[in-house]
């Protein structure tokens, strides 16, 4: 009866959902991740690159020896030309970093829905699809955030998409552009090989092997890696080593998702997706719906080679997983009801999001922080978010280590300290070296919402 109901009012279901969805992007955006680590350290590197053509990272300490990506010297160049082009004309600012990750995780969304309509051929189906996906973490937080993820899964996602649609040449591009945004942009291929073997179980896997659309295949992913190595011909050296220590970690990303995220509170999640994985193993599906299966069996072989516990990674799996459980909900005539209580959960949670962090406000933050640093030459460290109001000046982030920020410290500096319980990297250790190694006088100090925050000036 209720599947019924909703299914009569549809348009409606859809209308209030997309009315909903941009209500929370607008009001919940802002505050979703204060003190984000990944925004300052992300645009920056793009910022250097982009204007003042710095490929190694100088501010935030994350070089290769100390485990870090070493700012766009491996990867993302082509991040920093396209954000960069936008930045560079509505500034460099953490909310305009966030509006052009949002572009790219929506556009990576509705490209998802087109590809849910050439796999599934059901409209209704690709806009919940769309909806969903647009409202959950996985993608809610790349998209405010200025990290790699909504480039590289954009691209990842055309390139699937372009495969789907008879476009090879085109399809093995964008998963050379992926890999170099970022390199889980393996994701790329993998959705590729899925469409791969789908189309093979028709077609033989001998024909379609050596048919002119995967010659084409072949010859577009050389052109996109070719762009890869235009762009980074001196790091080929090092490469394999950067890789290796950006995929070290003591857990799956799905594992630090699911099971230790805080709060716990994308167990609902899991659960959910079990269900319905389970109903479609159950009900024998799989004949049904084979290129579902494939892209869920070969997406999910990244599990076997990506390590690294990193949250950011789940959209990759997260997208496949939600189409197969939707369509399991659509076989069942139970989608609408599915898409409704999925709907319900999604703002339940921005609604404690914004009722945690609603006294947040980076705006206030920056000019309170910009008015007690006195505006002269001298550098300036403090914490991830600092460089959006300092980054015409000297800094240095506190996500340097010990040693490592001791080397390269100039003689005086003024130290923002910040007591704040959004902090996202921790700072006591790298507090205790400066207070061991440098002289510091308090300047000044004030209190905004939840956030202490202390001016010092330090010198040798």
């Amino acid at each position: 009866m209720i599947e019924r109901a909703l299914q009569r009012h549809a348009t409606l279901l859809f209308g209030v959902s997309a009315l909903l969805l941009v209500a929370i992007y607008l009001i919940v955006g802002g505050i979703y991740r204060p003190q984000n680590l990944d925004d300052g350290w992300t645009l920056s590197a793009l910022y250097e690159y982009y204007v003042h053509g710095a490929q190694q990272d100088k501010i935030f300490g994350a070089t290769l020896a100390s485990g870090g990506q070493d700012g766009v010297y491996h990867f993302a160049k082509i991040q920093a030309i396209i954000y960069g082009a936008i930045l560079d004309i509505v500034g460099w600012t953490r909310s305009a970093g966030h509006a052009v990750s949002t572009l790219f995780v929506g556009l990576g969304a509705a490209t998802w829905g087109l590809i849910t309509k050439r796999l599934t051929g059901r409209s209704h189906l690709a806009v919940a699809t769309v909806i969903l996906l647009l409202l959950s973490e996985p993608f809610f937080g790349p998209a405010n955030q200025s990290r790699p993820e909504a480039l590289t899964f954009f691209f990842a996602s055309v390139a699937f998409a372009l495969y789907l649609y008879d476009r090879p040449f085109l399809s093995g591009l964008f998963i050379g552009l992926a890999f170099e945004v970022h390199p889980a942009g393996l994701f790329a291929g993998l959705y590729v090989t899925s469409a791969f073997f789908a189309k093979a179980m028709k077609t033989g896997l001998k024909e379609l092997l050596f048919s002119r659309q995967t010659a084409l295949l072949f010859l577009g992913s050389l052109f996109g890696l070719s762009a890869y190595l235009l762009l980074h011909a001196e790091a080929l050296s090092t490469l394999l080593q950067s890789l290796s220590e950006s995929n070290t970690g003591i857990s799956n990303f799905l594992v630090y998702y699911f099971l230790r995220a805080k709060y716990l509170r994308h167990i609902p999640e899991l659960i959910f997706f079990v269900i319905m994985l389970g109903v479609f193993v159950r009900g024998r599906h799989w004949a049904d719906a084979q290129p579902l299966v494939w892209l869920c069996v070969v997406a999910g072989s990244s599990l076997l080679v990506l390590h690294r516990g990193n949250i950011h990674y789940v959209l990759y799996l997260y997208a496949p997983l939600m189409l197969i459980s939707l369509w399991v909900a659509d076989r069942y005539k139970k989608l609408y009801l599915t898409f409704a209580l999925c709907l319900a959960f999604f703002a339940a949670q921005y609604g404690v999001v914004y009722y945690l962090n609603r006294s947040y406000s980076f705006d206030a933050y920056s000019e309170a922080v910009k008015e007690a640093v006195p505006n002269d030459d001298l550098a300036v460290v403090g914490t991830s978010n600092d460089w959006f109001i300092f980054q015409e000046r000297s800094f240095y982030a506190y996500t340097y280590g010990s040693a490592a920020f001791n080397a390269v410290a100039p003689s005086a500096f003024y130290l923002i300290r910040n007591d704040s319980p959004y902090a996202s990297f921790p700072k006591d250790r790298f507090y205790e070296n400066i207070d061991r190694t440098f002289r510091c006088s308090k300047l000044s100090a004030f209190a905004l919402g939840e956030e202490n925050v202390q001016i010092d000036r330090c010198e040798r």
